[in-house]
């Protein structure tokens, strides 16, 4: 064994996880490199100092803002089954439109701010998209129209069933 590759198995040796055989070869340099030995003591007493530290935990506002600029940083996975809470980016793919549009009808949508976050509940999106759904109220002199056969198990509301009413 060399210095360098003493050196580079220090930090292992000193947590215990060598292999033996490689451990045995690591002491054998060291017993006979003075260099090695004083750099595995100063490893030593450096870890020794850092074990009486005490531990610092951030508050919570500095490990959310290290969350936000980390994630700010990450693009994010698209997600393929959305959950009942959707972001604006996964409003966007859920209704398979881009941001944009979506931010065109913000005021009208059902959301919530959450965290900083602009937040929509996926059902209350439905509700809204359900209450601005409108029939079409075809023309009854459209050919395409009358040629159309009402279904049997037509409901109220259906395409079909506007259709039979107007036949």
């Amino acid at each position: 064994m060399n210095c360098d590759i003493c050196g580079e198995w220090m930090d292992e040796y000193l947590d215990g996880v060598l292999p033996d055989d490689v451990r045995t070869e690591l002491e054998s340099h060291v017993a006979a490199c003075a260099g090695c030995r004083a750099e595995l003591e100063a490893c030593r007493r450096l870890g020794q100092n850092l074990k009486q530290l005490p531990i610092h935990i951030p508050p919570a506002q500095v490990c959310l803002r290290v969350s936000e600029a980390i994630h700010a940083e990450t693009p994010r996975a698209r997600r393929s089954d959305f959950g009942p809470v959707l972001d604006l980016d996964e409003l966007a793919d859920y209704l398979r439109v881009d941001k944009k549009t979506v931010g065109q009808y913000v005021g009208d949508i059902p959301c919530f701010e959450l965290g900083g976050r602009l937040l929509f509940r996926k059902a209350k999106v439905e509700e809204w998209i359900a209450g601005r759904e409108t029939v079409v109220d075809f023309r009854s002199d459209w050919p395409a129209v009358q040629k159309w056969n009402v279904s049997d198990n037509a409901t109220k509301g259906d395409v079909s069933w506007v259709l039979a009413q107007k036949n």
